[in-house]
């Protein structure tokens, strides 16, 4: 079975295996990813097994040493890496066209390998010990907050931990090849300068035929699923802490192609030394020294348009009182037509730049096809150059306006000097939100412990400022949600339910909100509870 379309070939061999390809223009040069769907999704019971498989097929086998493997790598100028996700285990190689079948060749010993070596696992575990340290250091702000808003998160789902990968040994290793390494799970992602007939031969000779074929093994990608949006607001507290980094993300429902198609648009409004940010947040006030705008998209068209900005602790509200200036302006007057044909020019001089060069990653030609989305876009720049002024000041009042926003705050900085948080929804133009619970439980107005909770939220989401210096709100429906999920699961596996149901009937709806950090609980009247109903 084959899917063509302008820009790739999407070829189904008779084993079920698979093989993205795409033409470049730029070199002789071809890159491409070979391995398996499944991920850290199929660990089973021990976390981190997919990613230590990753380690362990990038090291010697029975024929190949690692000495040789890497000698080859460097000789021959082969660019090689690996990559365990959620939903791929994959091997990757970027290598001139005159070295590519040898390179599959060898990649293919990599992945057919059936013996590893005790020792090299027991050097390989020290170092992703190792990893899983830095990992700590390095989580971002966002993977915090997808603590929150992921409905399926699961906590170090990909390195595991060091308890976990403790357990893992030959047969760990060896089970999951067994599992999940068949022709049906099997993808190769190519970009290349060679004609897809040889693209084709090559990987048929040196990947598709030598794994079993066993459709009942066929792994499906899962998706992320997420809470409805909702405003979340975090501020951090951590001692010695010089800089105050300031985080806020705009959650909107948009499409990938709508998202896409308006990113040009937004970095030239907000980046650059004459974007918004810094115009606004540098030049005028002297408040930052960097600032910075990214989109980010996420499944279930859900996209985040954030920005970052560093600033010191007295500048905290003023920081946020100038981003809401920038929103409040963007929303009400859009782009200028002055910097709608300076925007057209640009755009202009980005069709030049690119019309002679064709090319993409093979991770992100697997990544779309693992998720089930568009393989490809069209080159949007010629759809972007006719964008009118008004469609584009459309788009960003549809987008800015009233929308819900996660902020995070970190650094150290007196919490009693922060805006509460609707003041800081207020003066970020987003919506207002309340925690509104109309179940009756004492359980949901006072909690005695949090461990009917998402165990991956930390306690200081839910706590005023304490010993361990940490101060958390958290407004809306995410949190409701998880609270709602968890809380039923909990009064279901209580052996205490009749006690729970004769508190429950004593217990009236309450309208809890958040008043700087602490839970305010009100009673609601039975109009409003048919008019929240609505």
């Amino acid at each position: 079975m084959e899917e063509i379309s302008r820009y790739h070939r999407l070829y189904k061999f008779e084993n079920g295996a698979t093989l993205i390809y795409y033409k470049h223009n730029v070199n002789n040069t071809t890159q491409f990813v070979v391995g398996f769907i499944g991920g850290s999704r199929r660990d089973g019971k021990i976390k981190g097994t997919a990613h230590f498989l990753e380690h362990m097929l990038c090291k010697e086998t029975p024929k190949f040493t690692a000495t040789q493997f890497n000698k080859f790598v460097r000789n021959n100028d082969i660019k090689s890496n690996a990559f365990t996700s959620e939903n791929y285990l994959v091997l990757y190689a970027d290598t001139p066209n005159s070295n590519l079948t040898e390179t599959c060749k060898v990649y293919r010993k990599l992945l057919t390998n059936k013996n590893f070596n005790q020792g090299s696992i027991d050097l390989e575990r020290m170092a992703i010990n190792q990893e899983i340290l830095m990992s700590k250091e390095e989580d971002g702000d966002f993977e915090n907050i997808k603590r929150l808003i992921q409905k399926n998160f699961r906590e170090n789902a990909i390195l595991g931990t060091s308890k976990s990968i403790s357990k893992i040994n030959e047969k760990v290793l060896q089970d999951y090849i067994d599992k999940n390494f068949v022709s049906e799970n099997l993808v190769i992602s190519v970009v290349s300068n060679l004609e897809f007939d040889q693209v084709k031969d090559i990987v048929e000779k040196n990947f598709v035929h030598y794994f079993p074929s066993n459709p009942e093994l066929k792994n499906k990608p899962v998706k992320a699923l997420y809470y409805s949006p909702a405003n979340i607001i975090v501020a951090n507290y951590i001692k010695d802490c010089q800089t105050i980094d300031i985080e806020v993300s705009y959650g909107v429902k948009q499409t990938e192609r709508e998202a896409n198609l308006y990113s040009l648009v937004e970095d030239y409004i907000f980046n650059g030394f004459s974007g918004k940010l810094l115009k606004r947040l540098r030049s005028d006030k002297g408040l930052v020294y960097s600032a910075s705008f990214y989109p980010l998209c996420l499944q279930n068209n859900l996209s985040f348009k954030s920005i970052s900005a560093s600033t010191s602790k007295k500048h905290i509200n003023e920081v946020i009182d100038t981003l809401g200036e920038i929103i409040a302006d963007i929303v009400k007057n859009g782009i200028s037509e002055r910097d709608y044909k300076d925007f057209k020019k640009m755009v202009a001089s980005v069709e030049e730049r690119r019309s002679g060069i064709k090319t993409i990653s093979p991770l992100v030609l697997l990544d779309r096809y693992v998720d089930n989305s568009e393989i490809f876009f069209n080159n949007q720049i010629h759809v972007v150059k006719n964008l009118t002024r008004e469609e584009i000041n459309n788009y960003l009042k549809k987008v800015y306006k009233k929308a819900n926003v996660i902020v995070s705050i970190e650094g150290n900085f007196d919490p009693k000097t922060l805006y509460t948080v609707h003041e800081i929804e207020r003066r970020l133009h987003a919506k207002q939100s309340k925690l509104l619970y109309h179940r009756p439980s004492e359980m949901m107005v006072v909690p005695h412990d949090y461990s009917f909770l998402n165990k991956h939220i930390s306690d200081y989401y839910l706590l005023k400022l304490d010993e361990s210096g940490s101060l958390g709100f958290i407004d809306g429906n995410y949190f409701s949600n998880i609270v709602f999920e968890k809380l039923q699961k909990a009064l279901l596996n209580s052996k205490a339910n009749s006690q729970v149901k004769e508190q429950t009937e004593k217990t009236e709806n309450y309208d809890i909100e958040l008043d700087k950090g602490e839970m305010k609980i009100t009673e609601i009247d039975n109009d409003s509870m048919k008019e929240m109903h609505k």
